[in-house]
């Protein structure tokens, strides 16, 4: 009888868990996108959210003790650079109100109680398919309230800066579109890797609209770095499923390298006017980052500690003293904006990261960290994306560090 007060108990747990994290995850995708604006009502969410999965880890906290782990460095890297850009090693001359101690604070906790849940309760796949559905949702519902943007007439224009058209379908930028697009594609990957039972026709085919959804809405956000990403993700999902394959073999491999190889050729060389890569790159507002931001991190005399922690969006808008433009890119922006010592710090965070996942897994899951590696390394070189408050990193984060066994033992 105890045994089935538990399991109903878990049960509920489990339930509450899903309703919380699907509303929390929803309004952290529409803020985020710029399809709603923050206000108390979605700081409530998440701190209702934080509320019950904070109090179950109190809870069960006295049924063992804790050894130290990947995963809590990787927390313990986290709330360092935290700590110290938002308390300590604060820049006088920003205006206060530019601070992310919230924001930024608010998304640790949430990934980090997420990520112990997840792993404790061995429910990767259930989070996958929640942040699935959820971000799914998102992509269609914006895209029949925003038909006139479909347009694909000028994808093969993709690499022009000056002649491509660009559609946002109600969110805030295109390339914030893009990275959604790319998210759902490594969620549905995830759910392909670590699945057990076959699906039935109806949730096959509901995948595939989403994801013939995101292609489109992709495609339509012409961001360049997404869907470069894009290809790489799969790109290598493809190459490690090939490796998997016993009676691939070495050929299998090559001819997936060349394939993938090809793709990326084409899609450059297709979409870039005389192949002149110079211009495409001109064209970019990343140039703006050895023009202006990195030389006024090194005239600030700030290099180790860096400009201020704020958002990109402060920095591209002017709302800082400095004259930085927009930082993106992951890395540099947190050169910029913590110095020398935070990017260290956010590098052996990222590290940390993806080295255990690595260590932990094989087979399929392994394949699916390596190629969500590489789509996560090449999309920071051209977004703001890195360890910060994005659909992508509410999936992705948890997924990574409940990979990490469970140090606990029963006392």
């Amino acid at each position: 009888m105890k045994e089935i007060s538990l399991a109903k108990s878990e049960k509920l747990t489990l339930a509450v868990f899903s309703v919380l994290f699907v509303i929390m995850y929803a309004s952290r995708v529409l803020v985020i996108s710029q399809v709603i604006e923050s206000s108390n009502i979605t700081i409530f969410i998440q701190l209702v959210y934080l509320g019950f999965v904070s109090l179950l880890w109190l809870m069960e906290l006295k049924y063992g003790h804790y050894q130290p782990t990947a995963f809590s460095l990787f927390v313990v890297l986290m709330v360092l650079h935290l700590f110290l850009f938002c308390f300590v090693l604060v820049n006088p001359v920003m205006p206060s109100n530019l601070s992310l101690a919230q924001t930024n604070g608010l998304f640790l906790l949430i990934i980090i109680f997420t990520a112990w849940f997840v792993r404790s309760r061995s429910i990767p796949l259930r989070l996958a398919s929640m942040c699935f559905y959820v971000l799914g949702a998102v992509l269609l519902l914006q895209m029949l309230l925003h038909p006139a943007d479909i347009n694909l007439s000028g994808v093969g224009t993709v690499f022009d800066a000056e002649g491509r058209t660009r559609s946002v379908f109600g969110f805030g930028h295109a390339n914030t579109l893009g990275g959604m697009c790319v998210a759902l594609f490594m969620m549905y990957l995830y759910r392909l890797t670590t699945a057990e039972i076959h699906r039935g026709v109806f949730v096959r085919c509901l995948d595939y609209v989403l994801l013939t959804v995101a292609v489109i809405m992709l495609l339509c956000s012409a961001s360049r770095s997404s869907i470069i990403g894009l290809v790489l993700l799969l790109g290598s999902w493809m190459i490690g499923s090939f490796s998997l394959n016993a009676n691939g073999g070495k050929a299998s491999r090559r001819i997936a390298v060349l394939f993938i190889a090809l793709m990326l050729l084409y899609n450059v060389l297709s979409s870039i006017d005389s192949t002149n890569l110079q211009t495409a790159i001109n064209q970019s507002n990343r140039i703006w980052l050895f023009e202006y931001a990195v030389p006024s991190l090194f005239n600030s005399g700030r290099v180790l500690i860096g400009l201020g922690y704020v958002s990109n969006t402060a920095y591209g808008e002017g709302l800082t003293p400095y004259h930085t433009l927009w930082l993106d890119n992951g890395y540099i922006y947190y050169l910029v904006a913590t110095g020398v010592i935070g990017i260290l710090i956010i590098m052996a965070a990222l590290f940390v990261l993806f080295r255990s996942a690595l260590q932990y897994t094989d087979g399929r899951e392994h394949v699916f960290v390596l190629a969500a590696m590489v789509t996560y390394l090449f999309i920071g070189l051209f977004e703001d994306m890195i360890l910060n408050g994005n659909p992508m990193n509410y999936f992705l984060i948890p997924v990574l560090l409940s990979m990490v066994p469970r140090p606990l033992t029963a006392r």
